[in-house]
């Protein structure tokens, strides 16, 4: 039997590293939105070629608060696969936005450029394009669709840190790009994390708003959809140990 999901072999080779990060956080006393997680938000930012990242929960808090901080409201159409989980849907509905479903390329198994055109309609406001099993989707057309369209891009990049396509990596072509750390992911954490990465300063401020209950300042909330969706500090440290590899 092969272990695939055997954590504790990556756990072994990097076991001083990490052990050392999170002792480091331990001593520090800082446990939330600290110094970890702007350094890895930074870093992990650059990894992606974007300006900023936001760390939140999970991967798919990130899908949800990346659509809420391009401004999509109820009713609006958001197009995706069915083919990807669960998840895109889940923060879809979550916002009170319609999935509408989009065929596949059989032979990529991602969203089929073709089918994405013929499947717009006038509430459609973004696409949620989802790379599967590290292989990014058909990224130019996909693209060119949807700005001829006037629609966002967000790019599902779970499974897909660090790939690259026509040098672009995953997270660098969209409005946003959504990562989860699960532990099982390319790059995971020891627990549940997330990641919205953007070039938009407005999208990301949103995003840092919208990740702490809509707080513009601390008790004074403002943004309509924030909730309670913070990437910690022990996740943070442990994923800075991790990137360079």
């Amino acid at each position: 039997m092969v272990p695939l999901n055997d954590l504790r072999r990556q756990y072994e080779r990097l076991k001083p590293a990490i052990e050392e990060a999170v002792a480091r956080v331990l001593a520090s006393g800082w446990y939330i939105l600290g110094p970890e997680v702007e350094a890895f938000e930074h870093e992990f930012a650059a990894f992606c070629q974007v300006r900023y990242g936001v760390g939140v929960a999970s991967g798919t808090d990130a899908l949800e608060i990346g659509l809420r901080a391009l401004g999509l409201s109820p009713g609006d159409e958001v197009l995706t696969t069915a083919n990807a989980g669960m998840y895109s849907v889940t923060a879809i509905r979550a916002i009170g936005a319609i999935p509408v479903f989009v065929d596949i390329d059989p032979h990529t198994m991602t969203m089929d450029p073709e089918a994405l055109s013929a499947a717009i309609t006038s509430r459609s406001r973004a696409v949620i394009v989802t790379h599967l099993y590290g292989r990014m989707a058909h990224l130019h057309q996909l693209a060119a669709c949807a700005e001829g369209h006037g629609l966002a891009l967000v790019e599902d990049c779970a499974q897909a840190h660090g790939a690259e396509f026509d040098g672009l990596r995953a997270g660098s072509w969209g409005s946003v790009g959504c990562f989860s750390f699960y532990p099982t992911k390319n790059l995971g954490a020891l627990g549940d994390g997330g990641a919205v990465v953007t070039s938009d300063a407005q999208v990301a401020q949103r995003a840092r708003w919208l990740r702490q209950y809509g707080w513009v300042r601390k008790y004074e909330a403002h943004v309509p959809g924030g909730r309670n969706s913070r990437l910690d500090e022990l996740q943070a440290a442990v994923l800075r140990t991790k990137l360079p590899h």
